[in-house]
């Protein structure tokens, strides 16, 4: 973070560039624990392990699922509403078909 921070005028980074950063802390962490890239230890690791990222600590379920609660965003008129979980929506609207082109 310090050194995005840094970088870009003390800004903090987008959710798509965090989440993208995550993915690769996660798969950094699994492949050091592995010692190599196969994908069936890797996938046996992260189930049984947490990782520490710049989202904080994920982990996963046997099924694959991350485990914790997350929150469901969709671009609505050109701005981002979370629909879901309830409790923390900030619209009670959710588009459930993709708008044409324009």
């Amino acid at each position: 973070m310090a050194a995005y921070k840094a970088a870009y005028e003390d800004a903090d980074p987008a959710e798509d560039a965090a989440d993208a950063y995550a993915a690769a802390e996660v798969l950094a962490a699994a492949t050091k624990a592995v010692g190599k890239i196969d994908q069936t230890k890797i996938s046996e690791w992260l189930h049984a392990n947490e990782v520490s990222t710049i989202l904080g600590p994920l982990a996963w379920e046997q099924t694959g699922e991350p485990k914790g609660n997350f929150l469901l965003a969709q671009w609505q008129s050109g701005t981002v509403q979370v629909v879901a979980p309830k409790e923390a929506a900030t619209t009670d609207k959710t588009v459930n078909s993709k708008p044409g082109w324009k």
